[in-house]
């Protein structure tokens, strides 16, 4: 009986041990360019999010500051996009 007890014991803590591993996850994000020229549409895509997360953007630019809000999709992943303008103002 001691070794059933002990086994499950075991198990016990390897399975929490796993449940707590869960929060260390991490979320990535990247853009679909590297550069982009004035007029050009961004896609700034995530993975490593829950479903339904709310993601908030902001991205800095030389014109200004871009806003958006994204959500997590079924498989943890987002995207969201903008124009930049179409003039030197995007230039930076």
């Amino acid at each position: 009986m001691k070794t059933i007890s002990s086994a499950l014991g075991i198990t016990v803590i390897a399975a929490l041990a796993l449940f707590s591993l869960a929060p260390l996850a991490f979320a990535a994000v990247s853009t679909d360019k590297d550069d982009y020229a004035p007029g050009e549409t961004v896609t700034i895509s995530g993975d490593g999010y829950l479903e339904g997360e709310t993601v908030s953007i902001e991205v800095t630019a030389p014109y200004g500051s871009e806003y958006g809000v994204a959500v997590g999709n079924g498989g943890g992943e987002f995207s969201w996009s903008f124009t930049l303008p179409n003039d030197e103002s995007a230039l930076g």
